[in-house]
C-alpha cells in the first residue's frame, strides 16, 4: 500500500513539473534523479531492513 501511495505522489509531482515548465524534459530529469537516488540508497536500505530486528530488540 505504501508503494501505491508513493507512486501516486511521485506521479503527481512529475505531472506538476511538466505543467509548470510546459516541457517534458524537466520531469524526465527529475524522474532520472529519483531513480538514481533510489538505486544508490538501495544497499543501505537492504542493510537496515536486515538489521532492523536487532535494532528494534526482536
Amino acid at each position: 500500500m505504501l508503494a501505491v501511495g508513493l507512486t501516486t505522489v511521485i506521479g503527481f509531482l512529475l505531472g506538476l513539473i511538466m505543467v509548470l515548465h510546459r516541457s517534458i524534459w524537466p520531469a524526465v530529469m527529475a524522474h532520472g534523479f529519483f531513480d538514481a537516488t533510489t538505486f544508490a540508497l538501495l544497499p543501505w536500505v537492504m542493510d537496515f531492513l536486515r538489521d532492523a530486528p536487532k535494532l528494534l530488540g526482536h
